[in-house]
Order: structure tokens, then C-alpha cells, then sequence
């Protein structure tokens, strides 16, 4: 009886420790599968014709109007990478981050990415159509930053203001705030930059990529539509002027590095 005893111990017991074996082997399998990991931190620059630009200084459009800007905003979100095989990858989906020039801070997002090679950035610039109507928020969407429209509950995508001869406006001020969903004048735009030219994002565990890329303030009037400040001095709501000035910063945006 002893002896049977024991050996139903033993067995048991080997039962036991082959099942931890079994389980170790499943966690080895799923650990070897999990994806590894790198990060990327995004750098904004404003540039005028893709030369150097500062607040205050005086700059010429394609119309010959001399204009200095004092602000320049805009807001991005659902940034994506796209591998070499034609894959999406999500890098922030959610969050929204407001790129206000005036903010060093604000000019740089950190993401953790994984591992593998991308050949085109994408994200958004405005707010989603749920934020934009769910009423003031906290963060980058708090009202304080001055990208809210009170009166209509919904945000400011992008804002350039400063001042021209040409204007018309008090104190000889032009301000554009672009926003909008109302059809057909919504004026959220996805971009989409191309990353080859740059010599491809490859990213490796553990090391950090730095993605330069600049927003050049001409495109605002000299791209698809020529926008003249002495004919438009102002946009305060969504509209018609609002999606060509829209249309036109969509296309402000180059990939000018990648370190």
C-alpha cells in the first residue's frame, strides 16, 4: 500500500511539473511573438519657401503682400506609419496635440513604434468630428489654448494671424482661424508625406528616430488657390474662404529629415 502510495505521489507530481513546463513553454512561444519596439519623436519647424522662419519678421506672398505673423497653430492627431509591405500602423489614435510655434514644447511628441521599416507618415490635422462637437475639453483641447469657438462649440483646426499694409482689418491685422464640419465646407484634411525621400524610417528595438518635419507658412496663400489678405483679411467660421485656405495648408508639410 506504501508503495502504491508513494508512486501516485510521484505521479501526481510529475502531472505538476509538466504541466509548469507546458505553461513555461506557452509563455516562452506568446514573450517570442510580442511585438518589439522602438520610438520616434516628431519635430515640428515652420519655414517660409522652405527657408528659415521667425515671428515678426517681414515675408512676401505670391501676391507681393508684405506681411510679419505673430501666431501659428493647428492641431494633429491619428498619426499613422506605413510599412514597405503597404500596412497601416497606428502611433497615436486618440490623442490630439496642438503645435503652437510659439511653444518649443509643443513642437516635439515622442511614440514608441514597432520595429520594422516605413515608407510614409500620415496624420490628420483638425480635431475629430466627435471631439469637435462634444463641447470644451482639458488638454490641448482646453479653451484657454484659443483654439475654441464658444459661440459655436467647435475648434479651430489651424490659426495664422499677423499684420500687412494690405489689410483692411483694425490695426491693419489679418487672422485666419480654419475650422469646420458643416457640408460643404468641412475643412479636416489628411496628410500624407512620403518618407523615402528621406531615405526610409527604419526602426530598431530600443533606438529613437528623430522625424523632422516642416510647415511652411506661404503655402497658406500661394498653393491650389492664391489667397490674397487684401481681398480676405479675416475668417472667424467654417465657409466657403475656410476650405480654400484648408486646401492650401494641406499642402504646407515636407518630411525634411530623418535622424
Amino acid at each position: 500500500m506504501n508503495n502504491i502510495f508513494r508512486s501516485a505521489i510521484y505521479f501526481n507530481i510529475l502531472l505538476v511539473l509538466a504541466g509548469l513546463s507546458s505553461c513555461q513553454k506557452e509563455n516562452s512561444i506568446e514573450l517570442g511573438n510580442a511585438p518589439e519596439f522602438g520610438r520616434i519623436v516628431l519635430y515640428w519647424q515652420p519655414v517660409f519657401k522652405n527657408d528659415s522662419f521667425e515671428f515678426n519678421l517681414p515675408y512676401q506672398n505670391g501676391s507681393g503682400e508684405t506681411f510679419t505673423v505673430q501666431k501659428f497653430m493647428y492641431y494633429i492627431h491619428s498619426i499613422a506609419l506605413q510599412t514597405t509591405d503597404g500596412r497601416w500602423r497606428t502611433v497615436s489614435a486618440k490623442e490630439h496635440f496642438l503645435v503652437d510655434f510659439r511653444n518649443a514644447s509643443s513642437k516635439l511628441q515622442e511614440f514608441p513604434v514597432q520595429v520594422g521599416a516605413y515608407k510614409q507618415l500620415r496624420f490628420a490635422i483638425g480635431v475629430d468630428s466627435s471631439r469637435n462637437f462634444s463641447g470644451a475639453q482639458t488638454g490641448p483641447l482646453d479653451p484657454l489654448n484659443g483654439m475654441f469657438w464658444a459661440w459655436s462649440s467647435g475648434y479651430v483646426f489651424a490659426k495664422l494671424e499677423g499684420l500687412s499694409p494690405d489689410s483692411r482689418g483694425p490695426r491693419q491685422e489679418f487672422t485666419y482661424h480654419i475650422g469646420g464640419y458643416k457640408p460643404p465646407y468641412v475643412a479636416f484634411r489628411i496628410i500624407t508625406l512620403d518618407l523615402t525621400g528621406s531615405g526610409m524610417l527604419s526602426i530598431q528595438k530600443g533606438a529613437t528616430r528623430h522625424l523632422k518635419v516642416t510647415a511652411d507658412v506661404s503655402k497658406w496663400f500661394d498653393n491650389q488657390h492664391t489667397i490674397k489678405i487684401a481681398t480676405q483679411y479675416a475668417s472667424h467660421s467654417p465657409g466657403s474662404f475656410a476650405v480654400l485656405v484648408a486646401d492650401n495648408y494641406a499642402g504646407m508639410f515636407t518630411v525634411r529629415s530623418i535622424e
